[in-house]
């Protein structure tokens, strides 16, 4: 799922995801159907659907004192347009949403159909759009190219000021990017 949702210049090697599965600040949580396959018991063909549960959504996230950063929300593409998505957002918000005074996520930059539809539904779910260069993110790529890929922030409930994008820096390049690259330092387009 992780591969087929995400761009390769958004994912980690399996070796590099495996060893931050080490990490204590970060989760990943596999969203499980009821029913086998995400399909709900077929009586006429019980063996196609069988009794274990499969996997239709990934959540992943790093929770620091500080902020909680939202890296990977995917759902299966036989689920999405399900209202999944937002069900795990809601879930995760109502366990974790008060337990950083700042909880940021990242989105393509809102120019084309399915960014505007991610950014909509992002609000729908309580994000703000931080938009100019306090929303705008130079993520060092997962691959060799594109060295970096703009990418844009959201965060839950509230713009983000100047001191919660420090603390946003601070803490992705520190902790979660570590390995990934150096920051950006060239020229920002801002949305």
């Amino acid at each position: 799922m992780y591969e087929c949702s995400f761009p390769p210049e958004e994912r980690r090697s399996r070796e590099k995801q495996s060893a931050i599965l080490s990490d204590s600040a970060y989760y990943c949580l596999a969203v499980m159907s009821p029913f086998a396959h995400g399909k709900p018991h077929d009586k006429e063909n019980p063996a196609e659907t069988g009794s274990t549960p499969a996997p239709v959504g990934l959540f992943c996230f790093w929770r620091f004192p500080e902020i909680c950063y939202l890296e990977h929300l995917a759902v299966h593409p036989d689920h999405r347009s399900g209202g999944i998505g937002g069900k795990i957002l809601q879930a995760w918000i109502k366990r974790y949403g008060d337990l950083a005074g700042l909880t940021v996520l990242e989105i393509d930059p809102p120019v084309t159909d399915i960014a505007l539809r991610r950014k909509g539904f992002y609000e729908r779910n309580g994000f703000v759009f931080n938009g100019g260069k306090t929303g705008l993110f130079m993520h060092p790529s997962y691959t060799k190219t594109p060295r970096y890929h703009p990418l844009c922030l959201m965060s839950l409930g509230r713009p983000m000021n100047e001191e919660d994008r420090r603390v946003f820096d601070d803490v992705t390049l520190r902790r979660v990017l570590k390995y990934d690259g150096p920051p950006y330092d060239g020229p920002v387009q801002v949305f």
